[in-house]
């Protein structure tokens, strides 16, 4: 079977005929249909979308299922991208609605991510926090605090819960209690810490009244 093209035009149904030696390249367009059926000489043939029957080789046939597999491929992981985009969206929706502050800093502690209940927290929009050091709302007798925590969550460590003082745009004072953990990029290296800080004003006040009512009862 020399490689030489050869084309016939000739009448099947309503289907056109053409042949195609086996190294003349991929098929038209749109393959419809691979049969499994080989021809006396050991071809395989393919049914194209425009209608067109040809004649082609197994190494093409190969080929045509390895582009098949490509596409795939390709059309799987734009669904995956497109799930990943979707749950990033929502995940923002949901850091942007939370009454927490929700704040991502580098391990150097420059602010990366405020969102906008740090903004009703502590005063400062995400344009004048971000790019700032974290010590925008560390008062100063707490700063040593704030380095100790940033190495704990280098070191892989999560911190829950702890109640400390943060400060607002205004120098107000403000109890928190804050949750840090680790940041990782795709390598699983820390790259800096994310932290949420809820207002426990309210919880201290209440705990303030109760003591006091207890020293009056004794």
């Amino acid at each position: 079977y020399r490689a030489i093209r050869r084309r016939w035009s000739g009448v099947r149904g309503d289907r056109r005929v053409c042949h195609h030696d086996v190294r003349l390249g991929l098929p038209p367009t749109g393959v419809l249909f691979v049969s499994d059926r080989v021809d006396v000489l050991g071809l395989i043939v393919y049914l194209a979308a425009d209608g067109i029957v040809a004649w082609i080789g197994a190494a093409h046939r190969a080929l045509i299922a390895e582009t098949e597999r490509q596409r795939i491929a390709l059309a799987e992981r734009e669904e995956s991208l497109s799930r990943a985009e979707a749950a990033s969206r929502r995940l923002a929706a949901i850091v942007e609605s939370s009454e927490d502050a929700i704040i991502a800093k580098t391990i150097n502690g420059i602010i990366t991510a405020w969102n906008s209940g740090a903004t009703r927290m502590f005063g400062h929009d995400d344009r004048e926090a971000v790019g700032q050091p974290i010590d925008l709302i560390v008062p100063t007798d707490r700063r040593a605090e704030e380095v100790e925590l940033r190495r704990r969550v280098v070191n892989g460590e999560a911190v829950t819960n702890l109640d400390t003082v943060r400060v607002t745009k205004h120098g107000e004072r403000v109890d928190v209690a804050i949750s840090l953990s680790p940041i990782r990029d795709a390598s699983g290296r820390i790259v800096g810490a994310s932290t949420i800080a809820r207002d426990i004003r309210a919880r201290r006040q209440i705990e303030t009244e109760r003591a006091a009512l207890l020293a009056a009862a004794e």
